[in-house]
């Protein structure tokens, strides 16, 4: 009887010590898998996104999160979340920041790594 309640106790203790190791470290175990954050700032507010992914591009990643909706146009983003910029019509883009640094490609082209932070700014030139 006493063998029976160590074993049981061992066993617990094990899927108790195997539960703290993945929430711990969970993330890590999915191999590719990146934390993002996709802020989207508009003329009277914000919202931000929080996105796991395992895309290798921003747009990629875009498409994979909950409520955020885009449109593109010649590697563009025009539309986000039925906020038009179009530089033609209005004189405003979408700004697109890196990090807090302006970014350097579109989004079909820029990588994504894990803890990387991307901020979409209407912008009225």
């Amino acid at each position: 009887m006493k063998k029976k309640i160590i074993a049981i106790c061992a066993i617990v203790l094990t899927i108790a010590l195997m539960a703290g190791v993945y929430l711990i470290f969970g993330q890590k175990l999915q191999k590719g898998v990146k934390q993002i954050t996709v802020e989207v700032v508009y003329q009277d507010g914000s919202e931000e996104y929080k996105i796991k992914t395992k895309a290798e591009t921003l747009e990629t990643a875009m498409k994979e999160a909950d409520g955020l909706k885009f449109e593109t146009k010649d590697g563009m983003v025009m539309v986000i979340n039925g906020v038009r910029a179009d530089y033609n019509l209005d004189g405003a883009y979408w700004a697109i920041y890196v990090n807090d640094g302006y970014g350097n490609y579109g989004i079909s082209e820029q990588p994504v790594t894990d803890g990387d932070c991307f901020r979409f700014e209407y912008t009225k030139a």
